[in-house]
């Protein structure tokens, strides 16, 4: 009886982690790392950027509490972000289809409120699954990227380019 009731509370443990997993907001270190933002580890998070990691493969029955995290944290931030970048490599292991509805309709939300979706990591897998799931795409709408620091150059080359093009607008 006891092994039974040890294995059945190690399913349950196991069954709470995959539903409302762990997350973290990511940012960077002095030296450009990485890292998770936690209270006063001198962890800075990018100027309209927002980067994200849930701690989970994202399937059918945690896609939804996935998609209330993320709109929960663009809603909740002090600035709103330019781009929100999301840590692939954990959470997108598995060809789902329910998966990518939520993805679909995270893109159309957060089009609405003015944030760009980033993919980052799995990106040869990522393309192949959007393809086979016949989600239509454009850097508009979703960017998927080799990795976050990627994903952290091309933001601030992008937002150079920007600023470049509103300094020579003044200019005339």
């Amino acid at each position: 009886n006891g092994i039974g009731f040890a294995v059945l509370l190690g399913l349950l443990q196991f069954l709470r982690i995959v539903f409302r997993p762990s997350d973290q907001l990511l940012g960077v270190d002095e030296q450009g790392m990485i890292h998770s933002i936690n209270q006063g580890n001198g962890i800075e998070s990018i100027s309209g950027l927002m980067m994200y990691r849930f701690n989970s493969p994202l399937t059918y029955f945690n896609v939804g509490y996935f998609k209330k995290r993320v709109l929960q944290l663009v809603d909740s931030a002090p600035q709103r972000p330019a781009w929100l970048a999301v840590d692939a490599t954990v959470s997108f292991t598995y060809d789902d289809v329910s998966v990518f509805a939520v993805i679909d309709e995270l893109i159309r939300e957060l089009r609405i409120k003015g944030v760009k979706l980033v993919l980052a990591g799995r990106r040869t897998e990522l393309n192949r699954w959007i393809a086979r799931n016949k989600i239509t795409i454009n850097d508009d709408d979703l960017i998927i990227a080799p990795d976050l620091y990627f994903v952290i150059r091309l933001y601030q080359s992008r937002q150079q380019i920007k600023e470049k093009h509103k300094q020579q607008n003044q200019c005339r």
